[in-house]
């Protein structure tokens, strides 16, 4: 609040206050402005309210030239300075030897990852027997099985029976002949749901030693219409 006419304020009254005209000030012009407005003893008068207004807009251009002064001019990128015949020749070396290193550095860890891969037991007759075709590249890995497995002199079924107790392992049929028996009922239904047709050829891949296939017909032997047109086929390489 102010006094009567002529009487002195240490503050603007808040209805003046919207006839300041509105500009954006920057958190340090804000600060300064405030400044200004708690310390200007003003009368409340239009020509009071015109001078604050002119000191305001003083003070802050002349708070903007000394920022706009501190802020240092960016110097323009120097050339660099011509290298002599000395210093161009030494940069060469430089950079020679360190693409010689980096070529050294390529090509051992290309050594480093081919023995990682490489074969360090004894070579076996079959790996002997393939060395000429790896040494071409790459080859599918059902070719390799076909070769471990069923190579004529090296394969692993060629070479001893490996099945049941006294081989390298023992499948369900070998355990039981249940498995086989169920086997066999599953194809009696299945030849029912298919019409009970006249003929039916039933195939069987790596039959082994045939013992599935055995308890197989075993059941089946008991459906006389299913046996008259069966006929058996085992797929087997060993």
């Amino acid at each position: 609040g102010g006094g009567g006419e002529g009487g002195i304020s240490r503050s603007i009254h808040p209805s003046l206050l919207h006839e300041m005209p509105s500009v954006d000030l920057s958190p340090s012009e804000q600060a300064l402005r405030q400044q200004l407005l708690n310390s200007a003893t003003l009368t409340e008068t239009a020509k009071g309210l015109d001078e604050l207004i002119r000191e305001t807009g003083a003070a802050m251009s002349r708070h903007r030239k000394i920022e706009f002064e501190e802020v240092a001019p960016q110097s323009a990128p120097q050339e660099p300075a011509p290298m002599t015949p000395e210093e161009e020749a030494l940069r060469k070396a430089q950079l020679e030897a360190e693409a010689a290193a980096q070529a050294e550095r390529v090509e051992k860890a290309r050594k480093e990852r081919e023995n990682a891969f490489r074969y360090k037991g004894t070579p076996t007759p079959l790996l002997e027997e393939l060395r000429p075709r790896l040494q071409m590249g790459p080859i599918p890995v059902n070719d390799f099985m076909q070769q471990a497995l069923a190579h004529p002199k090296h394969g692993y079924y060629m070479q001893r029976d490996v099945f049941g107790t006294k081989g390298d392992f023992v499948t369900a049929p070998e355990v039981s002949q249940l498995f086989g028996e169920l086997i066999g009922i599953w194809v009696v239904w299945v030849w029912e749901a298919l019409g009970s047709p006249k003929k039916v050829q039933l195939v069987e891949l790596g039959p082994g030693r045939g013992t599935m296939m055995a308890d197989a017909l075993r059941a089946i032997g008991k459906f006389r219409p299913l046996v008259g047109g069966l006929s058996v086929e085992m797929v087997e390489t060993s």
